[in-house]
């Protein structure tokens, strides 16, 4: 099923996109950002500015060069004055060619996220979804429902629920359920009860998800994560609820391997994460290694890391 929600979006698996007309972009590739705000003090999160709550560098942007040393993916990051994410872009191009580009935009009372606005482009043609139904046990998320439609040949539209139940570090399991037979006279989620995916999720004690399984649907592969002590680049996503949701998957310190395993624990695949970081200790760029056990040529990629 086309990917109409940003899945499991997360800052270890460095995202995606890339788009010529981003003011994140170097002139070409040979020159950077100053990622870690040396020389430019307009580049740097003052910890006393009121809609900095935490003190921590709110990330800007995340740019993944190829092997080529060619942009190809670009996420960018805006906040609103309470310094909760509004906005999120993924654009990925390849050869100069829009693939995709999705829009998350937020909106928030009172302090919660009542609503997401989904925007996908491809070449296809755009899909604008919502997220109207969010539920809340406490200041956490426990169920969102939004109305997809899906830009083919039949403008298949459907709903989509997901449960979450968690634990003291995160969520233990996202439920995901789709209803094929919508009807304009459903207002609610109450009906949707095909179980289509389940994900399960250990998270270690300082919060970083070690362990992602796919309970139903999906594959048999799993992956396993370890993390140095630094901080990431997503600890000052706010608020909190979103943190962890199917919208956002953060972490608390820097992925540096992810083995991915299939059914029998075997190791399929290895990717390794090599960083530099700056003063406040958040990185700035990362070497990635991809290694396959079939025999596969190794690649390695290298991402950029930007902050307000």
């Amino acid at each position: 099923m086309k990917k109409t929600l940003l899945i499991l979006a997360t800052f270890f698996t460095l995202f995606s996109c890339t788009s010529d007309d981003s003011n994140l972009l170097p002139e070409n590739n040979d020159e950077t950002e100053n990622p870690d705000n040396t020389d430019d003090p307009d580049n740097t999160d003052d910890p006393d500015d009121p809609d900095n709550e935490t003190g921590d560098l709110k990330i800007k942007g995340i740019i993944h060069y190829d092997a080529n040393n060619f942009v190809k993916n670009l996420d960018e990051f805006e906040y609103n004055a309470e310094g909760f994410v509004s906005k999120f872009t993924s654009t990925t191009n390849e050869d100069g060619v829009l693939l995709e580009k999705s829009t998350y935009e937020y909106e928030y009372e009172e302090g919660k996220l009542v609503k997401i606005i989904d925007t996908y482009e491809s070449p296809s043609g755009p899909n604008v979804n919502s997220v109207e139904y969010i539920t809340y046990e406490g200041e956490q998320i426990v169920e969102t429902c939004a109305e997809l439609t899906f830009n083919n040949a039949e403008q298949i539209t459907v709903l989509k629920k997901d449960e979450y139940e968690f634990d003291g570090n995160g969520y233990k399991n996202i439920h995901s359920l789709y209803e094929d037979n919508y009807s304009e006279t459903l207002n609610s989620c109450d009906n949707v009860v095909t179980m289509t995916y389940q994900y399960d999720f250990d998270y270690d004690a300082s919060g970083n998800l070690i362990q992602f399984k796919h309970l139903v649907g999906g594959g048999t592969n799993y992956n396993t994560y370890s993390y140095d002590t630094k901080k990431s680049p997503s600890q000052a996503i706010q608020p909190e609820a979103l943190k962890n949701t199917i919208f956002f998957r953060t972490s608390t310190n820097n992925n540096l391997q992810t083995l991915m395993k299939n059914a029998i624990n075997q190791v399929v695949e290895t990717t390794d994460y090599e960083y530099t970081y700056n003063s406040d200790d958040y990185p700035t760029e990362c070497t990635v290694t991809k290694t396959y056990e079939n025999g596969s040529p190794t690649e390695t990629t290298t991402i950029e890391y930007i902050y307000y």
